[in-house]
């Protein structure tokens, strides 16, 4: 049986990770970064969990986490990795196809499996456009959109084991900032203002200012 990596920061989708290997009958082995409570809950389904504990370690450096996952595939002898697809880990997946030599898909929107084969079909040209493609099961890194398959929530016993790869983050922590100081709840929210990516700087966002203020808005 082939073996797959399995790696998200949300819990949610680290489930959904899993279900998604285990149904097309993959042996799966789930990777935390920094994340106790992740890997406990992943233990409980059942899962074989590498639990990556790294002081000044930062994931946003998409290098490191890639160079963990490359550590993590070399370990248990895997090839196949499956990540969340966010703009975020989309990055994750170039970079560690490239340290693996493998293919590399995003937007992943389902998958299954033949005696040798993925077939993922995913959305291409900024969802555009539905394509379909099989790959070799040990020669992918895919990032994989949420509510493809559901998640699994039984309780099993799995197991942890803690994992030292050889890097170190590149990338320095300087400064943090909490997030939604004026205590705004945009999910309850009548309504929101945004701009989009065309803004650059802060003066790109002045002439939105009194619309918003004129709609009783707040900013945040």
């Amino acid at each position: 049986m082939s073996t797959i990596i399995v790696y998200s920061n949300k819990k949610y989708m680290a489930y959904e990770l899993a279900a998604t290997a285990h149904s097309i009958g993959l042996k799966v082995i789930a990777v935390t970064i920094n994340d106790e409570q992740l890997a406990i809950s992943l233990a409980k389904l059942g899962e074989k969990v590498l639990a990556v504990t790294m002081d000044m370690f930062s994931l946003a450096d998409t290098i490191a986490i890639a160079s963990v996952l490359q550590q993590a595939a070399e370990k248990v002898k895997a090839s196949t990795l499956l990540l969340s697809n966010n703009r975020h880990l989309r990055k994750v997946a170039g970079r560690l196809a490239k340290k693996l030599n493998v293919v590399c898909l995003n937007h992943g929107d389902s998958l299954t499996a033949t005696n040798v084969k993925l077939v993922c079909t995913r959305n291409d040209v900024k969802g555009s456009t539905l394509a379909k493609c099989e790959i070799e099961i040990e020669e992918s890194v895919i990032a994989l959109s949420s509510k493809v398959y559901i998640a699994d929530s039984m309780s099993r016993g799995g197991s942890i084991e803690d994992f030292h790869p050889k890097i170190k983050s590149t990338l320095e922590l300087l400064d943090t900032r909490g997030k939604n100081k004026l205590g705004i709840d945009i999910n309850s929210s009548e309504g929101l203002m945004a701009r989009g990516r065309g803004s650059k700087n802060h003066e790109d966002f002045l002439p939105g200012e009194p619309l918003a203020k004129a709609l009783g808005g707040m900013r945040e």
